[in-house]
């Protein structure tokens, strides 16, 4: 009966993302897509979700030889085209990881480049396997859409200033102007922010995330608010990045991760232990080039880490090198943010928050063992 009731409301879910405009009234549209739902359930529509869980994710993966991972579609740091015609970032290094620990080849992933509008529903109709997008990990999110298997990035809501302008928080506002996104999220955070702490300011809204960006670049206002990876991401697209700064201010949380269907637990634990390896990894100090030299290592967390002693991987449903085999094709979280995010990219984001939680951040990993 969960199960059943579980496959109603996904299917009432994306019932309601492809059909969200057969009507302008909401009563109306929503007995409509509840009454479709269940007709879909009952008719065997949602005998897909039955085959997804009687023969398991990682079965289908084995089967085709790939893993189908949703990713954004330019989206600078986390999934964009670089100058070799492929598909890099944090988040394409994490689909690569789940490939790796799955199959034993970082290659074997088929990227599906997504809108924002349209993962939840790539991901609940099963054109994905896993979802590597922009969307927050909320009550709603995770109820509504799929699981979220853990935390790949921790953002919120920062400023981007003129270095010109010294400021060193942005409690020295006062009587400045911010550039922000009207009807956003945004623009009810900075809002409440500057109530809270009563400082006057104006807020400059404009119709779109581009105008807003313009009037920033036009000197129109102030600084600028937005979540601080997209602020780094326009920010490399200034004509000097360098004369722009991110004010240490995090106005407001937004965790990031990877996110899979709530049929296949068993989908569920490997996904999530795939991302717990990855950071844990950078935790022991085992990276791409140290990481066969750590097979010899006497300390039991490296030897579970790395399938030598127990075996975690037989609770996955995975070899026992599972691990082993994301570190030595993929590296650790720590070398993918600094590649791709961090100060060695071109989004220039410090670890920060995303830092190690024994290294002054909050990124923490359960023990695999």
């Amino acid at each position: 009966m969960k199960a059943f009731k579980r496959m109603n409301n996904d299917l009432i879910t994306v019932t309601g993302i492809l059909g969200q405009r057969l009507f302008h009234n909401d009563q109306p549209r929503r007995a409509f897509l509840r009454n479709l739902a269940l007709c879909l359930t009952l008719i065997g529509v949602a005998g897909h979700y039955s085959l997804a869980q009687a023969s398991g994710t990682v079965d289908a993966i084995n089967e085709r030889g790939l893993v189908r991972c949703g990713v954004p579609q330019t989206m600078p740091g986390f999934a964009a085209i670089d100058t070799n015609d492929r598909l890099q970032g944090l988040n394409v290094d994490y689909c690569r990881a789940v490939a790796a620990a799955t199959l034993g080849d970082a290659n074997a992933v088929s990227l599906v480049p997504v809108s924002l509008a349209d993962s939840a529903a790539a991901l609940m109709v099963s054109d994905v396997d896993v979802l590597v997008h922009r969307n927050p990990w909320t009550l709603t999110q995770d109820a509504e859409v799929g699981e979220f298997v853990g935390v790949l990035f921790h953002d919120g809501q920062g400023f981007l200033s003129r270095r010109s302008d010294h400021f060193q928080s942005a409690r020295e506002l006062a009587n400045r102007s911010v550039c922000v996104t009207r009807g956003s999220e945004a623009f009810a955070t900075a809002s409440q922010y500057f109530k809270q702490y009563r400082l006057s300011i104006t807020l400059k809204d404009y119709r779109s995330w581009d105008q807003t960006v313009a009037a920033y670049r036009a000197g129109k206002c102030t600084v600028l608010t937005a979540d601080r990876a997209l602020l780094a991401m326009t920010r490399s697209t200034l004509a000097q990045p360098d004369s722009h700064v991110l004010l240490p201010d995090i106005l407001s949380k937004a965790p990031y991760g990877p996110m899979v269907r709530h049929s296949d637990t068993a989908w569920v634990d490997v996904t999530r232990w795939v991302l717990n390896c990855w950071i844990t990894a950078e935790e022991q100090g085992i990276d791409r080039a140290s990481v066969n030299r750590a097979l010899k290592s006497r300390l039991p967390p490296v030897r579970h880490l790395l399938g030598r002693q127990g075996d975690a991987g037989g609770a996955l449903g995975l070899p026992k090198n599972w691990c082993y085999n994301v570190i030595a094709l993929v590296g650790h979280y720590g070398e993918s943010y600094q590649r791709h995010v961090g100060t060695d990219s071109t989004l220039n984001l410090p670890r920060g928050i995303n830092a190690l939680w024994n290294n002054g951040g909050i990124l923490y990993a359960p023990p695999v063992r």
